[in-house]
């Protein structure tokens, strides 16, 4: 069994990991990621490189928010590998996050919109 903070392969979810996390189309208001898209205790992400695009992460959402995993640990939160059927990359990260954790995460965010992701 692996470690919760290794990827499936074991290795070590570090500070320089690349996560993403969908869009919902309520949290993208003129083409800006707002702070409600970060809420919640667990927050679901995937594992970048651990992904063949970033189609995978996106599905029905307005697109991906790519942000490093150095945001999740200054921010007091843990990032584990948590894989899902049909998803090894998935990932989730962990801990309480007031107004100044969301605004951190939305501002370290860079969004890459649906119409980029599906374009051939």
């Amino acid at each position: 069994m692996t470690n919760p903070r290794t990827d499936p392969i074991g290795r070590p979810i570090g500070r320089d990991v690349a996560l993403w996390r969908r869009i919902h189309k309520d949290h993208c208001v003129k083409g800006r990621i707002t702070t409600a898209a970060f809420k919640g205790q667990e927050l679901s992400v995937d594992i970048a490189h651990l992904c063949d695009d970033m189609k995978q992460t996106l599905q029905n959402g307005a697109g991906v928010a790519s942000f490093l995993s150095a945001v999740a640990f200054d921010n007091n939160q843990d990032v584990q590998n948590d894989p899902i059927e049909g998803n090894h990359a998935h990932a989730l990260v962990i801990g309480a996050k007031p107004r100044l954790v969301l605004r951190a995460f939305r501002d370290a965010a860079n969004f890459t919109p649906r119409e980029e992701i599906e374009a051939p």
